[in-house]
């Protein structure tokens, strides 16, 4: 295990995670990320009995999962090398914060929401920004704060395009979880409708068939402003791309 990342930030704590931890462990922190996405899927808490069994199990697989995943980085932290071990301890933050989080907003919602599928509700919501909180935080930290662009366009670029996707799919799953969204008819959206109304949110190109209702409206908004943020640093990636590339240039014609 001689390899020594460079700058330390968070991109090159996974990368160095990925090639040298052993295969459960990959393996883990990959479930980490598959099953908050897949959450959605099974996130539509139902009225009866067995469906909201159903619901409450995944809650446990999601509990057991985070709880496996932040043991795995903290075992990991004694094979990093010395320019990484900061790294694992913001990893190991970013990781438990959201853990910690989770909690919080189980013991909070059950005075809050006696019913329970409305409590499960909760819950998923909050799961759902686990992995976007995530991404978000290693995009700014590795692009922003390191002149990670000087390593090449496709690295930074890819982690904006997965930013954008977990915005777009976190807001489209709170909606669908908690039917936030409408059609023209009257009836929830489902799973895609959603998506396609985040979609809408994100952008900002204004709601057609489809419409946020209750607490979904300022949700909307909110989601409105995180495209606006989203675009604007995608913007000042693509820059830095440019304004690097012609530096470049500029030293090898020097």
């Amino acid at each position: 295990m001689n390899a020594q990342p460079g700058k330390g930030n968070l991109l090159d704590y996974f990368s160095f995670f990925f090639r040298y931890a052993r295969v459960p462990s990959r393996i883990i922190l990959i479930a980490y990320f598959v099953v908050f996405l897949i959450t959605p899927i099974y996130g539509r808490v139902g009225e009866t009995s067995f469906e909201q069994l159903g619901s409450a199990l995944l809650v446990a697989v999601l509990a057991v999962v985070q709880v496996l995943t932040i043991l795995v980085i903290f075992g990991f932290r004694r094979r990093l090398p010395d320019n990484l071990r900061r790294a694992g301890w913001r990893t190991l933050v970013i990781i438990a914060v959201p853990f910690v989080l989770f909690l919080l907003s189980s013991s909070i919602a059950i005075p809050i929401a006696p019913e329970y599928h409305r409590f499960l509700q909760i819950i998923f919501s909050v799961a759902m920004v686990v992995p976007l909180a995530v991404v978000v935080v290693v995009l700014v930290e590795s692009v922003i704060r390191t002149p990670l662009v000087r390593e090449g366009a496709r690295l930074p670029m890819g982690l904006a395009a997965v930013t954008i996707f977990l915005v777009i799919y976190t807001f489209g799953a709170v909606y669908f979880i908690n039917g936030m969204i409408v059609t023209s008819a009257g009836q929830a959206a489902d799973f895609t409708e959603a998506l396609y109304a985040s979609g809408l949110a994100f952008t900002s190109l204004g709601f057609t068939d489809v419409m946020p209702v209750g607490i979904g409206k300022p949700l909307s908004i909110i989601e409105s402003i995180a495209g606006y943020v989203t675009i604007a640093l995608i913007t000042t990636i693509l820059v830095r791309i440019v304004l690097t590339g012609r530096m470049s240039e500029d030293d090898d014609v020097g």
